[in-house]
């Protein structure tokens, strides 16, 4: 399992367990607004005021937080699964690279013993034309 795999999967998993509690948080609504027909005198509104409607209110911005990391998460996700692909074509290109640049050193070693062969060859004629130019030089002096 990769790493983009393996976070891939704990986003799914926060996605799920933000989809339980926000199923959750609507039973509770449910569950309070039923009571709330059962029990409404003041000591259910003392109670409301003091406890539930905080916790309720925690609850929110905290739900709210982990909604907008969630967000965030995804968006992470996203951009390093752009990273991997561009490491990935990036390594491929280097490979390429390093494949071009081989095959460019072998071709100017092949170029470098072209040119020697070359400059060999070309010494054997300089010295095929002296010995030219000297036999016929002492043929011309013997007529």
């Amino acid at each position: 399992m990769t790493d983009l795999t393996w976070y891939r999967t704990r986003l799914q998993h926060l996605d799920d367990r933000l989809w339980l509690l926000k199923r959750v948080t609507y039973d509770v609504g449910g569950l309070e607004d039923r009571l709330r027909g059962l029990w409404n005198d003041s000591a259910a509104h003392e109670v409301q005021g003091r406890f539930v409607q905080p916790l309720h209110e925690e609850h929110s911005a905290a739900h709210h937080a982990l909604i907008q990391g969630a967000h965030h998460l995804h968006q992470l996700h996203v951009r390093l699964e752009e990273l991997h692909e561009h490491c990935r074509q990036l390594a491929q290109l280097s490979d390429f690279m390093t494949e071009i640049l081989g095959e460019a050193q072998r071709e100017i070693q092949r170029s470098h013993q072209e040119r020697e062969r070359s400059l060999t060859l070309t010494g054997h004629v300089l010295q095929s034309a002296l010995e030219i130019e000297r036999l016929v030089s002492s043929a011309d002096n013997t007529v």
